[in-house]
């Protein structure tokens, strides 16, 4: 019997050790990628939507101009609230409690990604101008510039995905914020 209960406490050591290493490489990978997407997020606010706004050469008429007024300001919020999520992540200690946590508080915030899918269609559209080829040409980047139009979505849905593997390496039950949910179906993912 009591080889049985050390066989079964030694079971259970090696599984909480395994779900504090995976925990620990969900969290590395959401702090690397992190950065990136932090990084494509400023260039296609500085470098495309805010070079465009505030561009007399680039003829715009009242709904063109609208449109990126309205998306420089919702990647402005986004940039915010993912630095602003980047350094409560880095600065918190514990588990995928805690990860959850910082999710879940920032919540309401998340909503700006639901507003940004919303212009998706319409600016992929203006994106696909000789205009922003020329900036893509000039800034020696190979990726057309509606290409950064879906990755707030593509974001969010890995927010999803690396909120549950966190949650699935604790052993409290949290659920997922519903307002991933409702941006990932808006987007349609």
């Amino acid at each position: 019997m009591t080889r049985l209960i050390e066989d079964i406490s030694t079971s259970q050591s090696v599984k909480a050790e395994k779900s504090t290493q995976k925990l620990y490489h969900i969290l590395k990978e959401f702090m690397d990628t992190e950065k990136v997407y932090i990084k494509s997020l400023e260039y296609f606010h500085d470098e495309l939507i805010q070079k465009a706004a505030t561009d007399e050469d680039f003829s715009l008429d009242i709904q063109v101009t609208e449109c990126l007024r309205t998306s420089q300001d919702l990647l402005y919020r986004m940039i915010q609230l993912n630095k602003n999520l980047n350094t409560q992540v880095r600065n918190s200690s514990g588990g995928g409690l805690k990860f959850a946590r910082i999710f879940t508080s920032l919540g309401k915030d998340f909503e700006v990604y639901t507003e940004f899918i919303k212009l998706q269609s319409e600016l992929e559209g203006i994106l696909s101008q000789d205009y922003f080829k020329d900036i893509q040409s000039l800034n020696s980047d190979p990726l057309p510039a509606e290409s950064y139009v879906c990755k707030p979505m593509q974001r969010l849905c890995k927010y999803k995905l690396l909120f549950e593997d966190a949650l699935s390496n604790t052993n409290q039950v949290f659920e997922v914020p519903t307002i991933t949910e409702r941006s990932c179906r808006a987007g349609r993912f």
